[in-house]
């Protein structure tokens, strides 16, 4: 199992409430729900914890403020991979994508991505039992929570690329809402710090 993942922007320069946010699990569509996880993430790139009263929106380059589920829709209709950011502007959560279309960048991003939905779907499946044939997760962020299905999970990783770091969080058997088998923490991942180290050839 691997517990613990973090994903940087290092390769690639360039959607407070204390509410649980009980979703339509009725929408069967994985894009909407991918755009969900990606907008929880984005409000945690922006670094907003619970408390935090930011419920309007808006992506550059255009000025229109939107709301939480318009936001959403907009980024299921982007063209994907897609490379995102959040930040916090005057209590207005700015976001700014950039569509991945390098090939390197692609090819990179995408076998990165394929293994990471991997790993994080058998992990899951695992835990909440194979035979299981509707698999709904808890995405717990700093400033609120969600509940999706499985396969918007895996839409996530594959189609955006957020700077988050995501973990596979312990619960008390038959501690969780019915319906729920898994519970998985996000948050902001921690400064990188890179060292270089010289040294001078030896002396003949």
């Amino acid at each position: 199992m691997r517990p613990l993942i973090v994903v940087l922007l290092i390769l690639f320069p360039f959607g407070g409430r204390d509410v649980m946010i009980m979703n339509d699990l009725s929408r069967p569509n994985p894009d909407y729900w991918a755009a969900r996880a990606a907008l929880a993430a984005l409000r945690t790139d922006a670094g907003l914890t619970r408390g935090d009263t930011s419920e309007w929106f808006r992506m550059t380059p255009s000025t229109e403020l939107l709301r939480e589920d318009e936001v959403s829709r907009r980024l299921a209709g982007l063209p994907k991979p897609v490379s995102c950011r959040g930040t916090l502007e005057a209590g207005i959560i700015v976001i700014k994508c950039e569509r991945m279309e390098e090939r390197a960048v692609l090819e990179h991003h995408r076998s990165l991505a394929e293994q990471r939905a991997d790993e994080w779907e058998r992990d899951i499946t695992r835990l909440c039992g194979p035979n299981k044939p509707d698999v709904f997760v808890l995405l717990e962020s700093p400033d609120a929570s969600m509940t999706l299905p499985l396969i918007g999970v895996r839409r996530w990783m594959l189609d955006y690329y957020v700077p988050y770091t995501l973990a596979l969080k312990r619960v008390a058997p038959g501690s969780l809402p019915e319906g729920i088998c898994a519970v998985l923490s996000l948050s902001r991942p921690g400064p990188a710090r890179a060292e270089l180290h010289l040294q001078s050839p030896e002396r003949e």
